[in-house]
Parts: C-alpha cells; sequence; structure tokens
C-alpha cells in the first residue's frame, strides 16, 4: 500500500471518532466503582500522519512539540488521554484500548504512578523461558475452573517465583511495570465485554512479541487481574503500589510445578536456539553502537515514542531500540537503524553512519566527539 492510500486510510473520520468517544463514555460511566474513580475524562483521537486531531467538541492540529503516542498527557491545564488513529474495528478491542490509556489519566490520583522501567532479564534464556511457562499456565488457569483453575494459577506464580530466585533483582522492575500497563490492561480488559476472550488473546500475542522487556506485563496484568476477581473481588480496594498481583492470588504454590503440561522441554529447546542467535545480535549492536564510530546525544527533558515489543538489553550499557523518536532540548531524532539509550536515560548513542533524521534546534550544532570519528552535540553561542 502507497503512502498516499495510507494516509487516506488513517486519516480520521469525525462522526466515526465521536461516535467511538460516545462509546467509551457509555462505558466508563457504570464503571465508576471500579477503580472508585471516574475514568471519563477529555481524550484526543490523534492521526499520526499528519497531527490531525478530533475531541468530543473540537479539531485541528496538535503542536509539533506534543509526542503522539497512546498515553495520558498534560495539554491545555488539563490531565488528557490520548489515543492514536486508527482504533481497532473490533468493538470490545476498541473499549479495552481506551479504557486502558483512560486508566492512565487517573493513575496517580490512585496512588499508583505510571512508570517503565526496563526488564532486560527477560531477553535471557531463563527469563523468557520461565515467563513463557508462566503465560501457558495463566491461559490454562483462564479456561478452566474449579481445582484445575486454582492448580493452574498456582503453577503461574510457582513459575514466576522460580523465574525471581534466579534474578533476585528483578522483582521490583517486573512489580513496576506490571502495576504500571499490566493493571492499564486489565482495566481495560475487565471492562471491555469480553474479558476472558482478550485476556487469553494477550497472552497469546503476548507470547509471540520479539522482545519481553517492556512488553510482559501487557499481557500477565489482565490474567492475574480477572484471577483476583474470582477469589477476591475486592482486591482493588486496598490496592497499593509495592503489591505484587501474584502474591495478592493467596494460593498454595507447589514447590516444583510440573512442566509437562506446558510443553516445557519443546520451550526450552526453543529457547537456547534463540539465545543463541541473540547473543550473536548483541556482538553485532557492540561493534555498531559502542565501537564506533557514534554520534552522542546528551538527554535532559526526553520524551519518546518507541515500540515496546522488540528492544534488546546490552548488559551494563543500556537498551537498543531499533526505532525510536526522542524530543529534548535541541530538537529531536527519529531513528530507523538502532539506538542505544543507556541505564540511566542521559544518552543516546546512534551510528556515525546514518540510520536516523536529527533535526536541532537553533543554536545546537553537531560537533567532534571523544573519540576519533565519534560525534556528539553542543548549543552554541548566538
Amino acid at each position: 500500500m502507497g503512502p498516499i492510500l495510507l494516509a487516506t486510510f488513517l486519516a480520521i473520520d469525525p462522526t466515526l471518532a465521536r461516535s467511538y468517544l460516545a462509546e467509551l463514555h457509555a462505558a466508563c460511566e457504570p464503571a465508576r466503582a471500579f477503580w472508585r474513580h471516574d475514568l471519563c475524562g477529555p481524550v484526543v483521537l490523534a492521526d499520526p500522519t499528519n497531527r490531525a486531531y478530533i475531541t468530543s467538541d473540537s479539531e485541528g492540529t496538535l503542536p509539533a512539540n506534543i509526542g503522539l503516542a497512546n498515553t495520558a498527557l498534560d495539554w491545555n491545564g488539563s490531565k488528557w488521554t490520548m489515543i492514536l488513529w486508527p482504533l481497532p474495528t473490533d468493538r470490545n478491542q476498541r473499549l479495552a484500548l481506551m479504557l486502558h490509556e483512560s486508566f492512565h489519566r487517573i493513575q496517580d490520583s490512585l496512588g499508583l504512578p505510571m512508570s517503565n522501567p526496563d526488564n532486560p532479564h527477560l531477553d535471557t534464556l531463563d527469563g523468557r523461558y520461565y515467563l513463557q511457562l508462566e503465560y501457558r499456565a495463566l491461559s490454562a488457569a483462564l479456561q478452566s475452573e474449579g481445582v484445575a483453575q486454582r492448580q493452574a494459577a498456582a503453577d503461574a506464580v510457582a513459575f514466576r517465583r522460580q523465574r525471581r530466585a534466579l534474578f533476585p533483582n528483578a522483582a521490583a522492575a517486573e512489580r513496576t511495570l506490571e502495576m504500571n500497563e499490566g493493571l492499564a490492561e486489565y482495566t481495560g480488559v475487565a471492562l471491555s465485554g469480553a474479558p476472558r476472550r482478550l485476556a487469553l488473546l494477550d497472552l497469546e500475542t503476548g507470547a509471540s512479541k520479539p522482545s519481553f522487556v517492556r512488553s510482559f506485563a501487557y499481557a500477565t496484568g489482565p490474567a492475574y487481574g480477572l484471577l483476583l476477581d474470582a477469589y477476591n473481588k475486592d482486591w482493588r480496594t486496598t490496592l497499593k503500589s509495592t503489591d505484587d498481583l501474584s502474591d495478592l492470588l493467596h494460593l498454595e504454590i507447589p514447590s516444583n510445578p510440573s512442566v509437562d503440561p506446558y510443553n516445557g522441554n519443546t520451550l526450552r529447546a526453543q529457547e537456547v536456539d534463540r539465545d543463541q542467535f541473540r547473543q550473536r545480535r548483541i556482538a553485532s549492536l557492540r561493534k555498531l553502537l559502542v565501537d564506533g564510530p557514534v554520534l552522542v546525544l546528551p538527554l535532559q527533558q526526553m520524551s519518546m515514542e518507541f515500540n515496546p515489543n522488540n528492544l534488546v538489553p546490552v548488559d551494563g550499557l543500556g537498551t537498543v531500540y531499533p526505532t525510536i523518536t526522542i524530543r529534548d532540548l535541541w530538537g529531536s531524532i527519529q531513528v530507523t537503524e538502532n539506538a542505544l539509550l543507556s541505564q540511566d536515560f542521559k544518552k543516546l548513542t546512534v551510528s556515525a553512519s546514518g540510520g536516523w533524521k536529527l533535526d536541532l534546534k537553533p543554536g545546537w550544532k553537531i560537533i567532534e566527539g571523544k573519540r576519533q570519528g565519534d560525534q556528539t552535540i553542543a548549543s552554541s553561542p548566538q
């Protein structure tokens, strides 16, 4: 499909867009008791091809300094929900998306602040292996009842605990992402009108993603949330940001869950092959983005747009984003061929040979870097 046809396909239809906003309002009105907070609020639908936007009572073009993403944002003195056009054609999936993003608008008021830490251990052999076993056990639990459901749910928790025993410092980062994106996705799925179908779909599509480091919670959050609804309908009323959804299930945990019901042996062999490929890829990325020559961009007040499903952690250095757009004080960069974001989020490194488009604001220029062939940027006197 050519770019003209794509732009035509994505163009916002004001009538359809406002019907979706009305659909969201009708769904969130009776859901006030869900989080004991109003999910309804200002929503802007944005077209990423031309920055056009539609709200319930206005339309126009978004300023260039506003990042486009499915998210919550401060705009014109208010907290808004932003959702990118087009929305899913499936009504239940559409409601789940809109309610997911509506949760992000209110989560600070719930004492559940937004945070998106990387989980680099989930790109390792054992991290991926036990996470996928957890996915499979959660799927089995959602598709069963009674004793069978309880056993599968307990298996899921046990697989999580086995993973965290191998990576003892990972629990906090996993919990933080799950209490952000996991709870948001659970909110959308639970109120979508088809909760079990969409939770199972999240687990299925989640397992197929090339990277879990920023995406795993979209699958685990709905599954654990729906199981908690089945065992303890009041769990949301006392929820804290330091809680772990798996611990809240209060199930008897088997010490050694069997991997056989989840085809674990075949999964292990597949992950061994995948890990060998990962090691070769990391070596190639190190050669490109560490050994240089590189362009290094300092980060101070950045906003970013990226795909959370394909990230590559590089031990001790940060995370490689195959594609990313970053805005900061100096302007913006659109990367199409790999960028290394440091662990402290203070610098972005790209290959000096290209794969990116840099738009510097007046007063900034490219200068020589610390090593021969390297570059960086600096502000110049006006």
